[in-house]
């Protein structure tokens, strides 16, 4: 059978690392005005919002020296003096020209460990 390998294809790895991130988040529900959480996981007292902010920062600062993921961040709006989402984000990265796809691999693979580290602990 073809088709693209969804491992391989980083626009397709980019939508399913947000369908994973929206099913961590929909299970991570901050309940008593952010002081539990409904999976019980260390991440108490965060919101789906907070966490998002820092994933999004995490690899933004871990990445934005890459010259070639810079067009992908300026996309998403992450800038050294903005915050970007990271549904702006992925978007930016579905878009990418493939001129450096190790760059963009490695993103992902940043963001997947973040994100299966969630979905794990709920």
């Amino acid at each position: 059978m073809g088709g693209a390998n969804p491992a391989s294809n980083p626009a397709l790895r980019a939508i399913g690392l947000m369908a994973a991130w929206r099913r961590a988040t929909a299970t991570h529900m901050a309940l008593s005005g952010g002081l539990a959480c409904a999976c019980g996981s260390p991440f108490d007292g965060l919101s789906g919002a907070a966490l998002e902010r820092d994933l999004v920062l995490y690899v933004y600062e871990k990445h934005r020296a890459t010259h070639a993921l810079r067009p992908v961040f300026e996309q998403a709006g992450c800038t050294d003096d903005d915050d970007c989402d990271l549904a702006s984000l992925m978007r930016a990265i579905t878009g990418a020209s493939s001129s450096d796809e190790a760059a963009i691999q490695h993103l992902l693979d940043d963001l997947e460990t973040a994100i299966s580290g969630l979905s794990q602990s709920c």
